[in-house]
């Protein structure tokens, strides 16, 4: 069994306190890339046999983390982690990070080696500031102390943030967007994912739905759009040619072009019978459910079953369906056999 892991990005940290840190990886069985959700731990480590810090409570506190295609990604203190010591970076030159991951075959744990070095260097330019800065005591700086433009930054969201209200927009050079239209869902395309490597966007959604897009086959799942609702906020890191969700309050997926994912998942719906009616297109697909009648006005939302003919998972196959003045006639089946149906 062979394993292999990339390391790509840490950011440059806050002096006052550690924020989570992207970290993302690739792993493979046997020349083989593994997906699937399974457990992870990782710990932190100075290379001589001490931790200095964990995911959980003890060294086989693992947590679930989702791969596809073999590439993963965590935030090393999120996601209800351990958070990092303020001084981790401060007092340690050399850290190590450590993954044991389970490949779902009887063994359990086991250590993706070698564990990569995390390089501190901005810490070591700013060493002496960050320890006056611990010693500066809680709310002795208000905020009636900063400057107007100061502060009018701090509410804005900063240098680095641009507010969004057009109806298409492309990400550019700021990390932070804020998009905000009561009346539209605002298109913003992410750029190409291979040429901004560590690049990180983070989207807010103010007034309405956002549908974010990329180059095809960016977003997970081979996806090309992600749908942010209304008030709702998404981070993407690029990482390995692919735009990588490393939190959200909520983010679907979607490919365009495509009116709804009847069977989620990779199963297939298979569509046929398209039989219009006015301005409504029915037609038999499969999901849970079965292979059952369905109609659709071209929306997602609009795109519904019209009756659980076989309830559960037994197909009533719905077939030969016929128009007839307005009217759908079709043949089904039920618990009481093959009938005819309107």
């Amino acid at each position: 069994m062979k394993f292999f892991k990339l390391f790509l990005l840490v950011p440059i940290f806050s002096l006052l306190a550690a924020p989570p840190v992207p970290y993302s990886g690739k792993v493979s069985i046997n020349g083989i890339n593994f997906s699937g959700t399974t457990d992870f731990v990782f710990s932190i480590h100075d290379g001589k046999g001490t931790t200095h810090w964990r995911n959980g409570s003890s060294d086989n506190d693992s947590l679930k983390i989702v791969v596809s295609n073999g590439r993963y990604s965590a935030l090393l203190g999120g996601q209800g982690m351990n958070v990092l010591p303020a001084d981790l970076f401060l007092k340690q030159q050399e850290l190590y990070i450590k993954v044991s991951f389970n490949a779902e075959d009887g063994k359990g744990l086991q250590h993706l080696s070698p564990d990569k070095r995390i390089t501190a260097t901005p810490y070591a330019l700013s060493a002496e500031w960050a320890k006056f800065a611990q010693s500066v005591e809680a709310n002795s700086i208000t905020k009636d102390m900063l400057t107007p433009s100061l502060r009018s930054e701090m509410l804005s969201g900063g240098s680095n943030s641009v507010l969004v209200t057009s109806t298409d927009t492309i990400a550019g050079a700021k990390s932070i967007i804020v998009a905000k239209n009561p009346n539209h869902i605002l298109n913003i395309s992410l750029p190409s994912a291979s040429a901004n490597s560590g690049k990180i966007y983070k989207i807010i959604s103010q007034g309405n739905d956002i549908k974010i897009k990329s180059n095809p086959g960016e977003l997970p799942g081979s996806s090309d759009y992600a749908l942010l609702s209304a008030s709702k906020t998404a981070e993407f890191l690029s990482v390995d040619d692919q735009w990588i969700k490393i939190s959200s309050d909520f983010t679907s997926y979607g490919v365009s072009g495509k009116v709804k994912d009847i069977y989620p998942g990779t199963s297939r719906s298979d569509p046929a019978e398209l039989t219009n009616i006015g301005s409504t297109l029915y037609f038999r697909a499969t999901d849970q459910n079965g292979s059952e009648l369905w109609k659709s006005d071209g929306t997602e939302a609009g795109t519904v079953r019209v009756k659980d003919i076989y309830p559960g998972s037994s197909h009533s196959s719905p077939s030969d369906l016929t128009n007839i003045g307005s009217t759908l006639y079709f043949s089904a089946t039920d618990q009481n056999g093959s009938e005819l149906w309107k």
